[in-house]
């Protein structure tokens, strides 16, 4: 896989989704073939410089007792302004309800002032602004609040996506071609859509 094209993997819970993300962050080797990225087999990379290109979300995000935007700018090793926090914030859908609080990006953030989906964004707004080659979302959304459709436009915008089930691959393809193959890419899309209906 390239680092430049957009892919996106769905699949049932127990699909093998997780397992995917744990070989591509080498906590554990694949036991047969090779994972390659930008035709480099995985395991010959430097563990350290390759998790430094990898920006991971999970679906419990941890924030810290600090303020927004020292929660957002965490881990960046470069030079972070207000502009670029709000900047992540903005592309993470974060900046909204940010805004809103009491001392916006200066408020301090506690277990109880934020919902589980606000937690999400402001995760994925720090893994926006370190800036990765592979950023990589599992089951980052997934306390999203409904009205959100985010979620099925980023999925829908992938260049390519792969559909997991069983720990195998059983679809790949754009959205439109896995649309009109009718598997299971296609329901779980509608299950997505109707219930944002």
């Amino acid at each position: 896989m390239s680092v430049c094209p957009t892919f996106a993997k769905v699949g049932i819970s127990g699909s093998g989704k997780s397992s995917l993300v744990n070989l591509l962050l080498r906590l554990y080797e694949p036991t047969t073939g090779q994972i390659l990225i930008d035709g480099f087999p995985l395991r010959e990379l430097d563990i350290g410089w390759l998790r430094g290109k990898i920006g991971f979300v999970g679906q419990e995000p941890h924030l810290f007792h600090m303020d927004v935007k020292s929660n957002i700018r965490y881990g960046c090793s470069r030079d972070i302004g207000q502009e670029d926090i709000e900047w992540a914030a903005k592309l993470a859908y974060a900046h909204g309800f940010i805004s809103s609080l009491p001392d916006g990006y200066d408020t301090i953030i506690d277990d109880h002032l934020l919902s589980g989906g606000q937690k999400q964004r402001i995760a994925i707004a720090r893994a926006i602004l370190r800036g990765p080659a592979i950023l990589i979302l599992d089951e980052a959304t997934s306390a999203l609040d409904a009205e959100s459709e985010h979620y099925v436009e980023a999925i829908k915008a992938a260049d390519r996506i792969v559909v997991m089930d069983g720990g195998s691959v059983i679809e790949v393809g754009d959205h439109q071609q896995l649309l009109l193959k009718d598997g299971l890419y296609a329901k779980l899309i509608k299950t997505q859509t109707d219930a944002l209906a």
